[in-house]
């Protein structure tokens, strides 16, 4: 029985198969974004207000700034582990800012490091003895610092492995940046390598977005608390993080605390999916009937457009010191993005296996007619069915 569920090596065989997919990004049922809830954004002044709330003495119980600061750096490191795995992107390069913001980049870089990654902080100066403990911590832990740009640039520091964080500037900030960091957020603007920013892009206006025209638009950002008014604009993957938010707060500051984040989760994605999303879902199955009865389904529910059945796939894996061959087949189902967690519940449901194991697989290019099709032979997801989710 126990072998039925842990099958190991099912998903090493759907992962040869499709790892020359031309998606680079592959993710679980689990973390599809297109239910993204509907959480209201706020402004600076909400922002400042929320923080200055969460630290008021007069409550109770209230946080103190290293707490919040320990949880909004374990918050941006969950999300970028999350959206750059370790074993594809091993160095992280972290500007850190002389405010709070940079604070969590402190954070974040320790945990990133005790995680896995090499990292590298770029500190040009902080602003009190207890950002310089954040900054000992994590040199203690293995970050490497830097207190000034390298005489060949900062592009001499980055790898074809290196993701950035943008800890510079955060909800506070306003006008132009003043040295040291006016080469700092240039850079940022113009560099090629992918950049998670923290809060709000540095540069960017926290109530109106790039409202400069400086056209940086990193790869992800993470919000802490709740999304600023001037990333609604932001098109990359965008995260939440603010699982330490007192439910009152939702009627005193408008902002959403529930039913936001799954099971122990730090964050959750706000990334929405066009309606021209589509994915490939991976499942195996232990012969052709009941592989047959699940497609069967599927497809007469117009959950998905297509299942292809692939028989003899042959699994070999370790199991109690041994290793172990079953035969199964493999079914390639195509639908709509958004429908992904409705094809997991139809599996579950038919399956025979107690846990079966599924991997999707997001579409990026292909048949221009052939999509089209897929996009017309799957019924589309209400606002209703959105909301509900």
């Amino acid at each position: 029985m126990l072998r039925s569920i842990m099958r190991h090596s099912t998903l090493r065989t759907v992962a040869a198969l499709v790892a020359t997919s031309a998606c680079t990004r592959a993710f679980t049922p689990s973390s599809v974004c297109a239910a993204a809830p509907n959480v209201p954004y706020i402004n600076s002044k909400t922002a400042a207000a929320i923080d200055v709330s969460l630290m008021d003495p007069a409550t109770s119980p209230s946080y103190t700034l290293p707490q919040l600061m320990e949880l909004a750096g374990l918050t941006v490191s969950t999300a970028f582990h999350k959206t750059y795995p370790p074993n594809n992107f091993r160095h992280v390069l972290v500007f850190v800012g002389p405010g709070n913001n940079g604070g969590d980049g402190l954070v974040a870089a320790r945990h990133l490091k005790l995680w896995g990654y090499d990292v590298t902080c770029v500190v040009p100066k902080l602003k009190d003895e207890y950002f310089e403990k954040l900054k000992r911590q994590a040199e203690d832990c293995g970050c490497e610092m830097l207190s000034e740009e390298p005489a060949a640039g900062y592009a001499s520091l980055l790898t074809s492995e290196t993701v950035i964080i943008d800890s510079v500037f955060g909800f506070s900030a306003t006008g132009p940046p003043r040295a040291p960091y006016d080469t700092i957020v240039p850079f940022l603007h113009s560099t090629s390598a992918p950049v998670m920013a923290v809060d709000i892009p540095s540069g960017w206006s926290v109530d109106s977005g790039d409202v400069n025209d400086t056209k940086y638009s990193p790869d992800s950002l993470i919000s802490l608390t709740a999304p600023k008014t001037g990333s609604k604009g932001f098109t990359g993957r965008h995260w939440l993080g603010g699982r330490f938010v007192p439910k009152r707060f939702e009627a005193e500051f408008g902002i959403k605390t529930e039913d936001i984040y799954e099971g122990a989760e730090m964050v959750r994605e706000l990334t929405t999916t066009s309606d021209d999303a589509y994915s490939v879902v991976y499942v195996t199955a232990p012969n052709g009937d009941s592989a047959q009865s699940i497609a069967s389904e599927l497809v007469s529910t117009k959950t998905v457009a297509c299942v292809n059945i692939i028989p003899a796939v042959k699994s070999v894996y370790a199991w109690k010191g041994k290793v172990e061959t079953d035969d199964e087949v493999l079914m390639m189902i195509k639908t709509r993005q958004e429908r992904v967690k409705d094809v997991e519940k139809i599996v579950k449901k038919l399956h025979e296996y107690e846990t079966p194991e599924v991997l999707v697989v997001g579409v990026e290019g292909g048949s221009e007619e052939y999509l089209k099709w897929l996009g017309e032979s799957v019924e589309k997801k209400t606002k209703k069915d959105k909301d509900e989710e």
